[in-house]
């Protein structure tokens, strides 16, 4: 599948996500950089996404590019926040969601691959600046553990 048709159903899916719920109960939506690092094979990726606050719940997809030597490879994920410790300055959340991992190499036959993924994550809120970081399991691809540290851009205020 290319990645042009996978990033055009990542996006009806979010928008279709966003019209089945009324105006009213989409409280924010934060576009999120992010750097990970992939322990399988010891990789690092660079990402971005939005997280789009519906009631209580971030649906969050993202879009990652993981640097690899003679490949190129890349992941999309779907994930869902559930808060679980909101405090006024810091707020724990768990999740879960959808993972596809795509690899060509330079030799050999590429591959595609669609898991489930599992995370557990922390976020600040300092006036304007928003990190986060969170510890994912996903079994899309090389089957591993993805630590994530990244920035939530509050656009309106």
């Amino acid at each position: 599948m290319s990645i042009r048709a996978l990033s055009f159903r990542a996006l009806f899916l979010c928008l279709a996500l966003l019209a089945a719920k009324p105006a009213a109960a989409i409280s924010v939506i934060e576009p999120i950089a992010f750097a990970s690092w992939r322990d399988a094979p010891g990789t690092t990726s660079f990402g971005a996404g939005a997280a789009m606050g519906i009631l209580s719940v971030d649906v969050v997809p993202t879009y990652e590019y993981v640097f690899v030597d003679n490949a190129s490879e890349w992941a999309v994920n779907v994930d869902a926040h559930f808060p679980i410790l909101a405090l006024p300055l810091v707020a724990l959340y768990i999740g879960g969601g959808v993972a596809h991992y795509s690899s060509s190499p330079d030799i050999g036959e590429s591959s595609t691959d669609t898991g489930a993924s599992v995370l557990i994550g922390g976020k600040m809120s300092i006036r304007r600046l928003k990190p986060y970081g969170e510890i994912k399991w996903t079994n899309a691809g090389p089957e591993d553990v993805v630590l994530t540290l990244g920035m939530r851009f509050h656009l309106f205020d």
